[in-house]
């Protein structure tokens, strides 16, 4: 373990400290609860230096996180306490889930956002017309809880890497599940092939999908649908990053669209559609999400903090939410998070809540 300056190590604990309380400022105008908690957090007793130092000393094990120069070993480390810091406040503020070190503890919010996540600016345009308003269903008869894990219709957690990919994982996601249902056979479709060969745009030369820049779940479904389909990950594997050769072969389809339908922004119509049809695709509210760990996660506010692509997989007794998220199994609950009743429809203005689709 490298010998830390105790003077650049203050120096860099201020500074975090000071960003994280920037950043604070702004929720401290919205909730008093969050002006009670950051006021009373600080570098507590048992979180001497000695132990920051322990705890990032396993981190980067744990991670094999390895930095080029000692200059950016000591700036990591900086970044490290500070998110430390900051799980300790989304511990207070969301104690349902349990936040604490995860592989983004290295990463300042900012680096986090832009890496993983969504832009906050995306405003949620007027739907295509190929796009139909979802049939409601009866509310009245539904699971106790569904996980459509058990049923065999959810395939393993793929990891993004630093492609900002969630939004075209979560519409393949949903397409394995469809596709499963009518043919009970399990196949990993292929993200990369919307990455790379979807472009579309709505309205027009606006809300363009843009490979790892990110996209809109309702234009890749779009996409898909005029295309003829999906090729499965073993025929368009996924690489980390996009390119601007579309290698489509529609006589590898495995999965087609005839309809896309989109869910009203309400949970009990969101969840009698994964009850009775498929899991669905959302958008979620990421405000905690670089620290948690597990549990339940209930953001305190419904804010647009950088929003993430997820597929909901079941609910339980609760009606709380399971979503299969794309970050790698070694993230959350084994790639997987929970997500509190009444918080799913946080990011209406960004995205169509929650859409479906009937498959050829």
């Amino acid at each position: 373990m490298a010998n830390y300056s105790l003077f650049t190590l203050f120096l860099f604990l201020i500074s975090f400290i000071s960003t994280a309380w920037t950043t604070s400022k702004h929720e401290l105008n919205d909730d008093p609860l969050i002006r009670q908690v950051v006021s009373s957090v600080g570098v507590n007793d048992d979180m001497s230096l000695s132990k920051f130092e322990h705890q990032f000393s396993e981190f980067k094990k744990t991670y094999n996180k390895v930095y080029d120069t000692e200059e950016e070993n000591e700036y990591r480390f900086g970044v490290f306490m500070s998110n430390l810091l900051r799980a300790q406040r989304h511990q207070k503020l969301d104690p349902s889930a349990k936040h604490g070190i995860t592989k983004f503890s290295d990463l300042t919010p900012t680096e986090f956002h832009d890496q993983f996540l969504m832009s906050e600016k995306l405003q949620r345009p007027n739907l295509p017309n190929t796009i139909l308003n979802a049939p409601i269903l009866s509310t009245n008869d539904l699971a106790i809880q569904i996980d459509w894990r058990n049923r065999g219709a959810v395939t393993r957690v793929k990891n993004q890497g630093s492609c900002k990919a969630s939004w075209a994982f979560s519409v393949a996601g949903m397409l394995e599940a469809v596709h499963y249902q009518s043919s009970y056979q399990l196949v990993d479709l292929s993200a990369q092939q919307i990455l790379d060969c979807d472009s579309t745009c709505f309205p027009p030369n606006t809300n363009c999908d843009a490979g790892c820049d990110g996209g809109y779940t309702y234009n890749a479904l779009n996409y898909l649908s005029t295309a003829g389909g999906i090729m499965a990950e073993f025929d368009y594997p996924f690489t980390g990053t996009s390119s601007n050769v579309c290698q489509f072969n529609k006589d590898k389809v495995v999965s087609s669209i005839s309809k896309i339908f989109y869910i009203s922004n309400n949970e009990d119509q969101i969840a009698a559609y994964v009850a009775k049809r498929n899991p669905v695709i959302v958008f979620v509210n990421s405000q905690y999400l670089q620290s948690y760990k597990g549990g339940v996660y209930c953001p305190s506010q419904c804010v647009q903090s950088g929003p993430l692509g997820a597929l909901v997989v079941g609910y339980d007794a609760d009606r709380n939410w399971t979503l299969k998220n794309s970050w790698g199994t070694n993230w959350g609950e084994s790639g997987f998070f929970r997500l509190c009743k009444g918080a799913l429809t946080c990011t209406d203005q960004v995205d169509p809540v929650a859409l479906t689709v009937a498959a050829d």
